[in-house]
């Protein structure tokens, strides 16, 4: 790992220099025959190591940085006048940007893994097609427009349309108003998401989906949200937390709502027909006027649960014994409830 100051390449671009200031250092081999010299005396630029006309010199702004499908492995390239540099296509290991002014920077089709992007501002970048194969480790101040900077498990993710992020851990994170058309998601670990405003149409793991711009699978976090009229057909939220949520007038017709965690939720005119509940958690949730038939409840809590006009006609294994209340609901055997 080195501190870039000016980056020479070839004895021509060496005039002006002081000679006790510069050394050489190993090319990549991305680079090919070129011999790149470090200045350590001054300068903050960092000029195109294939290049080798005279304005390189004085590494000055007149320079044209391009590192166009170069591999960078652990370069520090902080604190520098990076803007308007093309990086697009190259692989990025782990490089530092610190402070460094990436304005109009080209990122397209780059892979990113890792990286210290600390006070840096993307917003003028171009990130189109961005690959990242690991989370960076400090995220920048400032991104483009539908592009959002998102917390994975490990580290920070640059999350916007066309983004390559497959197979990346995202447990617990948070989408707000992500804009994820042609995202790719797949093999992603999604477990606990919360989302709200999703735009666009991801590739998306087996058994994940969006419906009213929220993600939707297995383990998803939906405590508090708001989903009511939705239509969740066959949805499967197996393992999801909802505590809380507005679920009114929501179709689930045969969802698979298995050991989901439904304490206190809203599902009001709620279809839950043929839907699997086994295991889920109702205490006190507000099923009033819903529509339960053939559902399977078996193993499931609904202590203080209320089913007042609820239809529960060939509800499977549900155990009402605890629940608040049953007035005007249609029981499991088709005899009606109490008329209170």
């Amino acid at each position: 790992t080195f501190t870039a100051r000016r980056i020479f390449v070839g004895a021509d671009t060496l005039r002006g220099s002081h000679p006790v200031s510069l050394r050489h250092v190993p090319t990549p081999a991305s680079f090919g025959s070129a011999s790149v010299f470090l200045d350590d005396a001054g300068g903050t630029s960092v000029c195109n190591p294939r290049v080798n006309e005279a304005t390189l010199q004085n590494a000055g702004p007149e320079c044209n940085p391009d590192f166009h499908d170069a591999t960078l492995d652990h370069w520090d390239l902080s604190n520098l006048d990076l803007h308007g540099v093309d990086f697009s296509g190259a692989t990025l290991i782990d490089c530092k940007f610190a402070g460094s002014s990436l304005a109009d920077a080209n990122f397209s089709d780059v892979t990113l893994e890792g990286g210290d992007f600390e006070r840096v501002d993307l917003s003028t970048a171009t990130l189109d097609g961005i690959t990242m194969s690991a989370p960076i480790s400090v995220a920048p101040s400032a991104v483009p427009k539908h592009w959002q900077v998102v917390g994975g498990h490990h580290g920070w993710y640059l999350v916007g349309p066309g983004a390559d992020l497959t197979g990346e851990d995202f447990t617990g994170a948070t989408f707000d108003g992500t804009d994820l058309d042609g995202t790719n998601l797949q093999s992603a670990v999604l477990t606990g998401v919360k989302s709200s405003g999703i735009l666009g149409t991801p590739i998306l793991p087996t058994q994940w989906t969006v419906v009213g711009g929220h993600l939707l699978g297995p383990t998803v976090n939906l405590d508090g949200l708001d989903l009511s009229t939705l239509t969740l057909t066959r949805v499967d939220l197996d393992g999801a937390t909802a505590r809380g949520a507005n679920l009114t007038d929501v179709d689930l017709t045969r969802a698979v709502l298995r050991g989901v965690d439904l304490e206190g939720a809203t599902l009001v005119d709620s279809i839950l027909d043929h839907a699997v509940l086994s295991n889920a958690n109702l205490h006190g949730a507000d099923l009033t006027d819903a529509s339960a038939r053939n559902a399977d409840f078996t193993d499931a809590e609904v202590i203080d649960a209320v089913f007042a006009n609820a239809d529960l006609t060939g509800a499977i294994k549900v155990d009402l014994g605890n629940a608040r209340s049953l007035c005007g609901a249609t029981l499991p055997n088709g005899s009606p409830g109490p008329d209170c």
